[in-house]
């Protein structure tokens, strides 16, 4: 993943030891377990490439209608095309909060004492670990499969170890403008050198790439003195970033089943958008897909989680109470503000810099996305989000 912004305004993915980030050297300082907020000059730059940094673990399919609230199910039946009609829902996240699989209800939930939902976001650490990279190193998932003390597999939906339903990426900006900046974002997604589809046929996994952008932390009043932001809420209601399909043409090696090159489309950012949610589209489709569940409208996602082990027992066929609800994306270009994800506070009087303003780049795969089944799972994708601001 990377992420860029304008001239007058910087990225950081966090202090950082021993390097910089424009030349990608060094590696993160973490506290507890979290990067620590950026505080050298050294920790900023215009772009910032995530992988540099960090390895995650495997993303498992899910959904949400707005990055805040993920939920899964591990029943998908078929070749991951449909749900099994007794299907149970989990919820994975509560804003910034990870749940936990709690044992004693069959559950996941906010103190559960068991593995999390969400996927491990490795930051590198040390300088033979990093300079082997995500793909390579002692912690990248496609190199070992937790056989060597590093990454560790799940085993089950519940024991996701360092897998998990969605990854978090936190990052900073700050501006240098004389005036507060408002920031608008577009994106694309392609697939990712290393992807191993089973065929060339199947290389669409990319397409089902989601990611949101959640409030980083706590502003009692932003630069403007408008509304209090609150850590871990959508920072807009239409939060679903619509990435665009950034690819013109793939390169695959029928016998190693790699993908050898990728060329991008020249105008990436201007391309159709993969959001989509295609699997549920007749009324009498999801009626059989799930009994006792309620549908708004066509193109839908899951919201609703099993709240404990008694719910499972209902004799009705209810297995899950909630809804299947659509998302309505994120727009730069819409009109009346709501195409602000952040208002970056102005540099003030002898300051090169205003304070900076922290955000988390949500990423899941759409569980519901027809290119999101059996056939093409397991393959990487890279997606780049480009910042930029809006002009009064």
């Amino acid at each position: 993943m990377a992420a860029t912004v304008p001239e007058d305004l910087q990225i950081s993915l966090g202090k950082i030891n021993n390097g910089e980030l424009n030349k990608q050297t060094g590696l993160l300082s973490l506290t507890g377990g979290a990067v620590d907020a950026p505080a050298a000059e050294t920790d900023w730059s215009n772009s910032a490439i995530v992988s540099s940094y960090y390895a995650f673990g495997k993303i498992m399919p899910a959904s949400s209608t707005d990055g805040k609230n993920v939920y899964f199910t591990p029943d998908a039946d078929g070749v991951g095309k449909t749900v099994a009609g007794e299907a149970n829902y989990y919820q994975a996240s509560a804003g910034l909060t990870a749940y936990e699989y709690k044992a004693a209800d069959e559950t996941f939930a906010a103190s559960g004492g068991g593995d999390k939902a969400n996927t491990t976001l490795h930051a590198f650490a040390n300088t033979t670990e990093k300079a082997a990279g995500a793909t390579n190193g002692t912690w990248a998932v496609s190199a070992n499969e937790g056989t060597d003390g590093g990454y560790v597999k799940g085993t089950t939906w519940q024991n996701t170890n360092d897998d998990g339903y969605y990854v978090d990426v936190p990052i900073w900006i700050r501006s240098s403008s004389d005036t507060a900046v408002t920031l608008k974002v577009e994106g694309y997604v392609i697939p990712y050198l290393n992807a191993k589809p089973v065929s060339a046929a199947d290389l669409e996994l990319y397409k089902a790439a989601r990611i949101a952008i959640l409030e980083g932390e706590d502003v009692s009043v932003n630069a403007t003195g408008a509304t209090a932001a609150t850590a871990g809420n959508p920072v807009q209601a239409n939060n679903i970033i619509p990435l665009n399909d950034g690819v013109q043409t793939v390169a695959y090696n029928e016998t190693t089943h790699a993908v050898t090159s990728v060329t991008p489309k020249a105008n990436k950012y201007d391309s159709s958008s993969i959001l989509d949610s295609n699997n549920i589209t007749a009324a009498s489709q999801r009626t059989s897909w799930k009994s006792g569940y309620t549908y708004a409208a066509t193109d839908l996602v899951a919201v609703g989680a099993l709240a404990d082990a008694a719910a499972k027992a209902d004799t009705t066929g209810n297995y899950v109470a909630g809804t299947y609800e659509k998302y309505t994306p994120y727009s730069a270009s819409a009109t009346g503000g709501e195409n602000v994800v952040a208002t970056i506070e102005k540099a003030g009087t002898g300051a090169e810099y205003g304070n900076a303003k922290k955000l988390v780049l949500r990423v899941w795969l759409d569980g519901e996305d027809e290119q999101c089944w059996n056939q093409n799972a397991g393959q990487d994708f890279a997606i780049t989000l480009k910042f930029d601001k809006i002009e009064s």
